[in-house]
């Protein structure tokens, strides 16, 4: 269950906590040392014995600062990938010739379409391959030994050949795995090989955190491979993963900045939004600079808070905007992409500094559904609940349920959204913070969406914004104190 004021006060503590107390330490004993001279050791320093001539001050050399040597980016697992036709120096294998760690041993994996690299045009569905393939999001290994007729494991494989040879060193950086799925003891392993030499491995079980890793490569020629496999535990169980790692060359003895996580960062951590590879997306922080302007100007009464379903409404829903809430003075902050850490994200770098809403209309929380527990998606909107409490204590709060998704009623997401949205609905204390979950009257009698009012079974039509302002409107009113006359 998530509590909206102390769900993520461990954890905020322990993390942001520990790097206060370490920058406390550092600052202090700067501090201290620079301090410690006595002021009279100071003043006999400074004034010549008598008949003494003063000694001429020395010219004092300026430091010059040398900036810190770049990072050369050879490329990333995502960031390079390529659907169909790999970027220079990328391949995609399998070991189907023999055990993995011997380069003479791999085969290309083809791509086919249905959207994924697999070892023929089909999903196989025969030994040794069954069931490995590999997209940008995710990947599957092949049989384990266990059920394997050959009797070995076998691994997805990504490749990248040095293009020429490198100056400093070549790092394995920012590197993410997850097992998302299968039983607690159910692992996958990991292995980066350069050529046939094994540089790092490691035993992913099965969780909701990635296991971040890194490795220094060393100095790499023109035609040197590096390997990233990754295989089962030897077993035929569902070994589904998720994986990404960037490649950067470096000056010996410089170490990369530190690591990012980016397959899934925690939702309820401020965390700005990344192309692949982790860079911070432009056309990101391009919107959140407007918003920060356009806030300032509007000064809204209602502020309308998510991702691109609320962006949306000036789009899809236009004219019941036009025509219905601007009569409340809104303000619309949503950003298509965003998840519960990039609401905060914003939050926490200006976008709310210079408003005072009555009312905040927050939906989020749709596109964490795919990486992120229920209660990990709900720790993320109860912290994004306790950052408009901390920053806005006078708005007050229309919380609203995630919407379905899917066509079908029995559709897996549909359950998840029922379930999250349950524990949304105790968030609300039913006078500063309000729930509504409208999503009931966005579905047919058997349950089913159609495609007149989610044309994609996700995003509103026109008659989608229609019911939403008719299911919220009652709400806008009461909350803003208007006559409802």
């Amino acid at each position: 269950m998530c509590d909206v004021r102390s769900l993520t006060a461990v954890l905020l503590t322990g993390i942001f906590g520990a790097i206060w107390i370490s920058g406390g330490n550092a600052w202090s004993q700067e501090t201290e040392n620079t301090a410690a001279m006595p002021a009279a050791v100071e003043s006999a320093a400074a004034k010549p014995a008598a008949g003494e001539k003063a000694a001429e001050t020395p010219a004092v050399e300026k430091k010059v600062e040398t900036p810190a040597p770049e990072a050369i980016v050879l490329g990333g697992f995502r960031m390079s990938f390529n659907p169909g036709n790999p970027s220079p120096g990328w391949r995609y294998l399998w070991n189907a010739a023999g055990e993995v760690g011997k380069a003479i041993h791999y085969r290309p994996l083809i791509w086919n379409k249905s959207g994924a690299y697999t070892p023929d045009s089909r999903f196989p569905a025969g030994s040794p391959a069954k069931g490995l393939m590999l997209d940008m999001l995710s990947g599957y290994p092949g049989q384990g030994s266990a059920a394997a007729p050959d009797k070995l494991d076998h691994y997805v494989i990504i490749a990248y050949t040095m293009q020429k040879d490198s100056t400093g060193n070549v790092w394995l950086t920012d590197g993410s795995i997850m097992k998302p799925i299968g039983g607690e003891k159910e692992t996958i392993e990991l292995q980066i090989y350069v050529n046939d030499t094994l540089k790092y491995s490691d035993n992913v079980s099965t969780s909701e955190t990635p296991v971040l890793f890194q490795q220094d490569l060393g100095q790499l020629k023109k035609g040197d491979t590096i390997y990233a496999a990754v295989g089962p535990d030897n077993n035929d169980a569902e070994d589904m993963f998720h994986l990404d790692f960037n490649l950067k060359e470096l000056p010996a003895g410089i170490e990369p900045d530190e690591q990012l996580n980016l397959i899934k960062p925690p939702a309820d951590i401020p965390e700005v939004k990344r192309l692949p590879g982790g860079k911070p997306s432009p056309a990101f922080l391009e919107k959140h600079d407007a918003f920060i302007r356009q806030a300032a100007a509007v000064n809204p009464d209602v502020l309308f808070l998510g991702d691109s379903i609320t962006a949306e409404w000036l789009e899809a829903g236009r004219a019941i905007w036009s025509k219905h809430v601007t009569v409340y003075k809104p303000l619309n902050l949503g950003i298509s992409g965003d998840r519960t850490e990039n609401v905060l994200w914003r939050l926490s770098n200006g976008e709310i500094d210079k408003i005072k809403p009555k009312v905040i209309v927050l939906m989020i929380g749709t596109n964490n559904l795919y990486m992120y527990s229920v209660d990990e998606i709900c720790e993320g909107v109860a912290a994004i609940l306790n950052e408009l409490n901390d920053r806005l204590p006078e708005s007050k709060i229309l919380l609203l349920g995630i919407l379905p998704r899917a066509k079908s009623a029995d559709a897996r997401v549909r359950a998840k959204i029922r379930q999250i949205n349950e524990q949304l609905a105790k968030m609300a204390d039913g006078k500063n913070i309000r729930f509504l979950d409208f999503g009931g009257e966005l579905v047919e009698p058997d349950g089913s969406i159609s495609e007149e009012i989610m044309p994609d079974f996700m995003h509103l039509s026109e008659s989608g914004y229609n019911i939403w302002f008719d299911e919220m409107s009652p709400y806008l009113i009461e909350m803003l104190g208007l006559d409802k006359e």
